[in-house]
């Protein structure tokens, strides 16, 4: 995360940085310039006829790992799971459920606790780190469980505050406002502070929005028959970019690190945030996304860059990727 000298005086973004195609633009940037991450243009070439041939089925959410309810009730889980889908740093502590990642962790034992109690704005306005560990299954003793707990209530109060204090206490007014564009659904949970993903790449601020542009995706995928979420610009929507994704794109080629960087990620070793190898992973793998995109259409497969990005995220979940270290960075961008 940068520097917040882009805030404007009410704590909101800079409209012009806030901007899916301000993401798509500067990692186009970064990519150009980059150093420590490269594009092989020949093999992303070849990944294209590889996923025309396989197909890119439309997302949809999974019910077995997720909570599934009234409108009202799904809007704030997929809300509050947006809100604490961050962390993969911290994974490698965390008290899973066998077999698990800690993403789908999270939010299966988040689905138990919406389904076991009556969650609204007021409980996550007052979430504190202990009842979060004890929501999620952590210790707040550990240290690093108890690093990303603190980081998770903090998040949670977040949401529930401006829930209760913009939106009446209501998720459903929250998409309501957005009145069906993205974009401005993007610009409405960027004034949380977690949500301000902007990064600085050699003097330059790079908007990256991971979770702020995913919060969109996932609520269209999960409320399909919500007119509200039906969102009209949902295709102007980037790659969501955070570690997993250019780990999955360097493992199949598309990505070619340089050796430094591929020796630090083989060791385990956390990367900085905001450090230029880490800016470099997200942004590239943005840019390739979009050359991806645009090979896909000219193939007669059209795949806009956010569905995609449901495809290469799956994909990261299969063992053989999970093999091969990926890279590991603690920060609240993703």
């Amino acid at each position: 995360m940068s520097e917040l000298t882009h805030l404007n005086v009410d704590g909101s973004l800079n409209p012009s940085l806030v901007h899916p195609n301000a993401v798509r633009n500067c990692a186009r940037d970064v990519a150009a310039d980059a150093t420590f991450v490269r594009i092989s243009t020949p093999d992303l070439e070849r990944y294209a006829v590889r996923l025309a041939r396989a197909g890119i089925t439309r997302p949809k959410l999974d019910e077995t790992a997720h909570f599934d309810g009234a409108a009202d009730d799904l809007a704030l889980y997929i809300m509050t799971l947006n809100a604490i889908n961050f962390g993969s740093g911290y994974f490698p502590w965390l008290d899973k459920d066998p077999g698990t990642s800690g993403y789908f962790t999270v939010a299966k034992r988040l689905k138990s606790f919406f389904e076991s109690s009556q969650v609204a704005p007021n409980v996550l306005a007052t979430m504190t780190t202990l009842h979060c560990a004890e929501i999620l299954g952590q210790s707040a003793q550990h240290p690093i469980q108890s690093e990303l707990m603190t980081l998770f209530a903090s998040a949670l109060r977040q949401l529930g505050s401006l829930l209760l204090n913009t939106y009446g206490g209501s998720a459903l007014t929250f998409i309501d406002r957005s009145n069906r564009s993205v974009v401005t659904l993007i610009r409405q949970i960027t004034v949380l502070p977690f949500y301000q993903d902007i990064a600085r790449y050699r003097g330059r601020r790079v908007p990256l929005l991971k979770r702020a542009q995913l919060l969109g995706a996932d609520l269209a995928v999960a409320l399909p028959t919500l007119k509200a979420a039906r969102f009209d610009d949902l295709r102007v929507l980037t790659l969501f970019a955070d570690n997993l994704i250019p780990h999955v794109l360097h493992q199949d080629g598309v990505l070619i690190w340089d050796q430094a960087l591929s020796k630090r990620v083989a060791l385990g070793r956390t990367l900085t945030p905001g450090s230029l190898e880490e800016v470099e992973l997200r942004a590239c793998s943005i840019h390739a996304v979009e050359l991806l995109s645009r090979e896909l259409e000219g193939l007669g497969v059209p795949a806009a860059a956010w569905e995609l990005d449901y495809w290469l995220w799956n994909r990261g979940q299969s063992k053989a990727m999970k093999a091969q270290p990926r890279p590991r960075i603690r920060t609240v961008a993703y």
